[in-house]
């Protein structure tokens, strides 16, 4: 069976052979891979950033946003059957204790002992065949095949929307998001339909493919200075955009940090306690915002969906893994067959 893996010793990522997987428990299920998304996780780990391989090797198959077919089943599944259209979700629980986790919320691990699907001591779903307990893989309806391969980074979207909104007192009426990429253009789309007023700050220029299809969706495109506003996302992973999602609120405003390491810069405590401002960070998301994520997708207009996918052949994964994508392609996806 084919498989793109990442070998930590040997400090490289190679597709290799590997043996297919096989339902060992009663819960399980089989599927075929039918393509991964590539993202700025994927790029970090090939430059060994972060990530760790399976306690069992020193190689990991990459890719954690996944589209499969459900190959076959175990006895104990109930609710998927073979030729259903799956997509699963990453991160795993810790071993314990952890009180989260125990509420079914790995996603908010205490412990940090978590695993994660093609990122951290698990492998991942760039290869022909995958196995996965069928209550971390979530149901795709069949008309969403052509754009369900983007649900893994729509849940984050999803679970950033429900913690800004619960956080903002009152009803927002704007928002801005800082990043134009994929997380970007997901989370100006899902407000945009909820109806907000949206601006979207990058620096890609102004006849850009993405800068079109922001515009053809209603969403304003700034290249320069942004405007304050009640909710301010930061999906861009810059440190500076960070320091400045937090100086575009508004009164009472939200900040959600999506994608910013670790940077200095001057922070304006002073600002966040007088004006009720609120900053919150978010990573990963479990199935309630992957099934969120499917009724979005249906409510966003399909052009501006297809327009954010750019597919290419398995054979150029590590070729992309080692670029920064396109200017034209908000999300490269991979197809296993070739």
């Amino acid at each position: 069976m084919y498989a793109l893996t990442l070998d930590f010793e040997a400090r490289k990522v190679t597709p290799a052979e590997a043996p297919p997987p096989v339902l060992e428990r009663d819960d399980e299920v089989l599927f075929r891979v039918l393509e991964v998304g590539l993202c700025g996780t994927d790029r970090s780990l090939v430059r060994f950033e972060k990530g760790r391989p399976p306690a069992s090797g020193t190689s990991m198959v990459v890719g954690h946003e996944a589209l499969g077919r459900v190959e076959r089943v175990g006895p104990a599944v109930d609710g998927l059957a073979p030729g259903d259209l799956v997509v699963p979700v990453i991160r795993r629980r810790c071993p314990g204790p952890c009180a989260n986790c125990d509420r079914g919320r790995s996603d908010l691990c205490l412990t940090g002992r978590f695993t994660e699907r093609g990122i951290h001591g698990a492998d991942g779903y760039f290869c022909e065949f995958a196995v996965d307990a069928a209550r971390h893989l979530v149901r795709v309806p069949a008309a969403l095949e052509s754009s369900a391969v983007l649900l893994e980074p729509m849940s984050v979207v999803e679970k950033s929307l429900d913690a800004a909104f619960r956080a903002y007192e009152g009803e927002p009426r704007n928002a801005v998001v800082i990043g134009a990429g994929a997380i970007g253009i997901l989370t100006a789309l899902a407000l945009r339909v909820r109806g907000l007023a949206v601006s979207v700050k990058s620096l890609e220029d102004e006849d850009t493919p993405r800068v079109g299809l922001l515009r053809r969706c209603g969403v304003e495109y700034l290249r320069g200075t942004a405007p304050s506003a009640d909710l301010i996302f930061e999906a861009s992973g810059a440190n500076e955009s960070a320091f400045e999602a937090v100086k575009l609120l508004a009164p009472c405003g939200v900040a959600i940090i999506l994608g910013a390491m670790n940077g200095k810069g001057e922070f304006p405590f002073r600002d966040l306690v007088l004006g009720n401002r609120k900053v919150i960070g978010i990573v990963n998301a479990p199935r309630p915002f992957f099934e969120a994520a499917i009724e979005d997708l249906r409510r966003f207009e399909p052009q501006a969906v297809d327009g954010l996918i750019e597919r290419r052949r398995r054979r150029h994964a590590v070729e992309s893994l080692h670029s920064p994508p396109p200017p034209q392609a908000v999300k490269l996806v991979h197809t296993l067959e070739d």
